[in-house]
Parts: structure tokens; sequence; C-alpha cells
């Protein structure tokens, strides 16, 4: 990622002193160098299915109903799953990442990881939205053991305007 950053920053591509963290800062400096700023259009929706409570039917029934674009796996459990539900994965590492970069093209995907990543990944997708300003929709997958309702609703702020929550369902 640095020498990436170096030599686009010697190719008089990108300027600046600091390298980005992360393949989500360096797509947010191109496009605003390209851009003049960052493009916020539709964002898509990032579902995130804990696999300790779905089986390969379960999974193969969020992929149905939830018309995602790509799929992640983090963790050996949800890579298993994902085999024995005969499921493609587009990821395997940097899921979360990836997943965030699709939905500021407008494209769903789904994250199957197992129970402590779930708030992992939420968290992780909240402090970008909050760094960036961007707005992504974030489902956390109910299965049908598990309870919905109000309570299990959470808020990603927008940091540039937070009068306009992003709802993240649980």
């Amino acid at each position: 990622m640095v020498d990436l950053y170096k030599e686009l920053v010697g190719r008089d591509l990108l300027n600046g002193s600091r390298p980005p963290k992360n393949i989500l800062e360096l797509t947010d400096l191109v496009e605003s160098r390209n851009r003049g700023t960052i493009s916020r259009g539709a964002s898509g929706t990032i579902h995130i299915c804990n696999v300790d409570k779905a089986g390969p039917e379960e999974i193969k029934s969020i992929l149905d109903k939830s018309h995602v674009s790509y799929t992640g796996a983090m963790g050996t459990n949800a890579k298993v799953l994902a085999e024995q539900a005969r499921i493609p994965l587009d990821f395997t590492y940097g899921v979360i990442d990836k997943c965030i970069l699709k939905a500021l093209t407008g494209k769903a995907s789904l994250i199957m990881t197992s129970s402590g990543m779930v708030d992992h990944s939420v968290k992780r997708i909240r402090a970008y939205c909050e760094e960036s300003g961007a707005k992504i929709e974030v489902v956390k997958l109910a299965l049908p053991a598990e309870p919905t309702g109000n309570s299990d609703m959470q808020e990603i702020l927008s940091q540039n305007d937070s009068t306009k929550p992003v709802e993240v369902a649980q």
C-alpha cells in the first residue's frame, strides 16, 4: 500500500505527505484527486450473517432473498459453511473493507462470519462512515430462531450530516 502510494505521489498523480492506512483511504484519495470530491451516490447494503446460528440451507435462502452481488467469509467456520453450501466466495481476506468498497459503488454484499466478529464488522463499517461521511446500510440478518424488533435497531451516523442516520437492522 505504501509503495503504491509513493509511486502515485512520485508520478504526481496524488499529493500529500501521509500514506493511506488502507485501501479505503487510498480509494478516497484517488477519487477526490480525479473528481475533485469523493463521490457519495446511492450506496449498497452490507448484510452480515452469523454462521454460528445458520446452516447451509439458511445461508442459501438468505442469498436468494437479499439479492447480494458479492459474498465474503471471515473465519474458518464461515469458510467451511460456504464450502458445504457450495457458495462461491468473492472475498476471503479483507472482507469488511472489500464489502465497504462494493457498497460505495451501490452493490450489495454478504459477510458470513462467526458470533464474535458480527459486532466487530458493524463497528468497522460505522467507523468508516464516521470518518468519511459515507452512508452505508448494514443489515444484521435475523435467522428464524432469532427474535427481531425495534430494540435491535442501530444507527450509523454520517459525520457530515448527523441528523440523518443510516439504520442498521440487526
